[in-house]
């Protein structure tokens, strides 16, 4: 599965949600940005803020307990917002689900090796109500067993080596919009 195909999955399955929607910086943003343009969704697409997604992410699910929150990003921008997970755990965030795009290589930068990613969700397993291994399981929602709240999805994507489009600074949110 590309991250493209992946990043359509989620999306297509918490559309009707109204999710608030963060991605990472790089490749994962490009992606998301034109998959949600199709789906004519709206997302706040971390342009230049890697290792910021995970951070935002909570800060949402803390604001909007009962509004679904997606965040979806690379397994480099997960590593490098490593230090914010501990705060998942925050007894006040509900309905977060968390998608790692693991691919094993920092791709947007030039694809330089991260396969010491490791066994992450081993890791964070008792930071998250579940910890799942691919999308197989994308059908677990708040409406079908309630105990899933704080969910990590590891999703292991192909690298394209195709170049993602830019997104046009006119269509960011005004809030991360390029200096």
């Amino acid at each position: 599965m590309t991250k493209r195909e992946a990043i359509k999955k989620i999306l297509t399955f918490y559309k009707n949600d109204n999710p608030i929607v963060i991605t990472s910086c790089g490749r994962t943003s490009r992606e998301a940005w034109k998959v949600a343009k199709e789906l004519d969704m709206d997302i706040i697409p971390l342009t230049g803020s890697m290792g910021m997604a995970t951070s935002l992410s909570v800060g949402y699910a803390i604001a909007n307990s009962f509004r679904e929150v997606i965040v979806i990003m690379g397994d480099g921008e997960y590593l490098m917002g490593f230090n914010a997970v501990l705060h998942v755990h925050n007894e006040y965030i509900n309905r977060l689900k968390h998608f790692v795009l693991v691919d094993y290589e920092y791709e947007s930068t030039g694809g330089q090796d991260n396969s010491w990613f490791g066994d992450i969700g081993g890791m964070v397993g008792d930071i998250y109500d579940n910890v799942y291994g691919s999308l197989d399981n994308l059908c677990l929602t708040e409406k079908d067993n309630y105990k899933y709240r704080k969910v990590l999805y590891l999703v292991h994507v192909e690298t394209t080596k195709e170049k993602a489009p830019r997104i046009p600074d006119s269509e960011l949110p005004k809030t991360v919009r390029r200096i």
